[in-house]
């Protein structure tokens, strides 16, 4: 009967401490953070489309999966806007802000484009494709 007790005794110790390693190393304090909602604002200058070649740094912006983001993007001249990867496009009407919504379902890097911008200068193409910025959605 003793050695059952102290049988029973070893193996629930065992087991808790099993159970507290697991939690302790599978689990962070940000897994706890409960899906916020974002909101970002991009404005898309001419020069910006016109400049398309150019190094400049695009704007990075920051999510975790399962957060929901809106996008409000105004562009000075008529487009498509375009997310690789997330395969989200809206049409950009010139100097209007446009809004658009989802959810941040998997973690990776997303390149924000324009598509099909509508140049004034008979030198430019139609069919540019401008980077405008980046979305990081990291791993919840």
């Amino acid at each position: 009967m003793e050695l059952r007790r102290l049988l029973i005794i070893c193996a629930s110790a065992m087991l808790l401490s099993v159970a507290y390693a697991g939690t302790r190393y599978y689990t962070t304090a940000d897994a706890a953070i409960a899906p916020q909602d974002l909101s970002y604002r991009l404005t898309i200058a001419e020069k910006t489309i016109r400049e398309q070649g150019a190094s400049t740094e695009r704007p990075v912006l920051r999510a975790r999966e399962g957060d929901h983001l809106t996008l409000r993007v105004t562009s000075a001249l008529p487009a498509e806007l375009y997310i690789h990867g997330l395969e989200i496009s809206t049409t950009l009407p010139p100097d209007l802000e446009t809004s658009f919504a989802f959810t941040a379902k998997y973690s990776g890097r997303y390149y924000v484009h324009l598509h099909n911008v509508i140049c004034a200068a008979p030198d430019q193409s139609d069919e540019s494709h401008v980077e405008v910025a980046v979305i990081e959605i990291e791993p919840r």
